[in-house]
């Protein structure tokens, strides 16, 4: 009591700290406030009560469009009350959702995703269709414009050939006939004094003129289908000389076959050439007009065709290859004892096709090392594809050969 007695006191007696006790300046508010400060808007700037409506997002809209209701996206147009832990409506509120909950199955019925699918892609084909159709009838439309004024051409000159009696610009297509160079000298008639030298060389088929066709028909002989002999034929030489010659539809597609359990049967198959060619073996893997084909002429017969059937069956046919080629290479004894472990079981397939790859990589390295040898500062020269040095092995090792066999033929 004593210590606040003389704090009192001395605060009493400084008057510089009596300004301590004064609140601090404020703003005066304009008018009596209730709740916050509301700000005019630039639309009602002397109303402070009116307020914005507010705008509904656009899935709220599309259901309430959905729904039957107003679609004008305020927040009036709501559908359902706002939930609470009990429920207050009444027993006609609730009939009345239920009505709209069927009115609005029976105006949507469920539709399964696979029916959904099917209907979009048939839109889009019938959309396709259409836009085919009327292409198709554009590029006809112009077609026929081009085969009208080459005809009105023709006609402008046909005062040249003297034919008797007038010939009308429609019926003057059927009757003549545009021939080539080769065939001018045959069909061309004798110029007449006064013909023009722009006339075309023509053939007078018939001397009266045929009844006048609409447009669609009269130029359909002018535009003709390719006829057979353009389809490319390919050939194949197979044992004895004999020429296969067939055409694209002629192959049928490659068959799944194996050797993984029996190899001998791939020396039976592989060359038609070789005395143990079993041609009735052969037939039930490739046939083309009656013919069986030998699994070594496969590339001729599938690669090159703008398809993929090849390239499926180029690292299986590889492998054949390599087999077949070790497995003719010396006796089947003689196979069988090298690719065979050291207790006599013979290897698998993936095994034997293991150590051939492993074999044929010694092989071009050795031939690559003899290659850039002998070839020394000449070796970009010869060993080069399309303007770069090879670095394949494999392909180092067949141009070298390819070389050396080059120079044999010509010594």
């Amino acid at each position: 009591m004593v210590a606040l007695r003389a704090k009192l006191t001395g605060f009493s007696e400084d008057m510089v700290r009596w300004k301590d006790l004064v609140p601090g300046a404020r703003r005066s508010h304009r008018g009596v406030r209730e709740g916050k400060i509301v700000k005019p808007t630039k639309d009602n700037a002397g109303s402070t009560t009116t307020k914005k409506l507010k705008k509904l997002k656009l899935s709220v809209i599309r259901r309430n469009e959905l729904m039957g209701l107003s679609g004008d996206g305020t927040a009036s147009a709501q559908v359902f009350a706002t939930e609470r832990s009990k429920d207050m409506r009444t027993l006609e509120e609730k009939r009345n959702l239920l009505r709209l909950a069927k009115s609005f199955c029976d105006a949507y019925p469920y539709i399964p995703p696979d029916e959904l699918a099917r209907r979009v892609k048939a839109e889009a084909e019938a959309k396709q269709k259409t836009d085919s159709s009327a292409m198709l009838a554009t590029y006809m439309q112009s077609t026929n414009d081009r085969i009208d004024s080459l005809a009105s051409m023709l006609t402008h000159h046909l005062p040249a050939l003297r034919t008797p009696g007038p010939i009308s610009p429609t019926s003057a297509i059927a009757p003549m006939t545009i021939v080539g160079m080769s065939d001018m000298d045959t069909h061309a008639q004798p110029k007449t004094p006064g013909t023009s030298e722009l006339a075309l060389p023509v053939s007078v088929m018939a001397a009266t003129a045929p009844e006048p066709q609409p447009a669609a028909t009269s130029h359909s002989g002018l535009l003709s289908l390719p006829s057979c002999e353009s389809i490319r034929t390919y050939a194949v030489m197979l044992a004895g000389t004999q020429a296969l010659t067939f055409t694209y539809n002629d192959i049928p597609d490659p068959r799944q076959i194996s050797f993984a359990d029996d190899i001998p049967r791939l020396d039976r198959v592989w060359d038609d050439k070789r005395a143990n060619w079993d041609a009735s073996e052969c037939s039930k893997l490739l046939v083309i007009k009656g013919t069986p084909v030998a699994l070594r002429y496969w590339p001729d017969v599938y690669r090159n065709k703008n398809d993929q059937r090849w390239k499926g069956i180029k690292a299986t046919w590889t492998e054949w290859k390599y087999v077949a080629e070790r497995y003719r290479a010396s006796t089947p004894e003689e196979f069988w004892m090298e690719f065979s472990s050291d207790d006599g079981k013979r290897f698998n397939w993936k095994a034997i096709t293991a150590c051939l790859r492993g074999q044929r990589a010694v092989h071009d390295q050795e031939l690559c090392t003899k290659a850039r040898s002998e070839y020394g500062m000449e070796f970009e020269t010869h060993f080069s594809n399309r303007g770069k040095v090879m670095t394949d092995k494999s392909a180092i090792a067949r141009r070298y050969l390819m070389l050396k066999e080059n120079q044999m033929d010509v010594d």
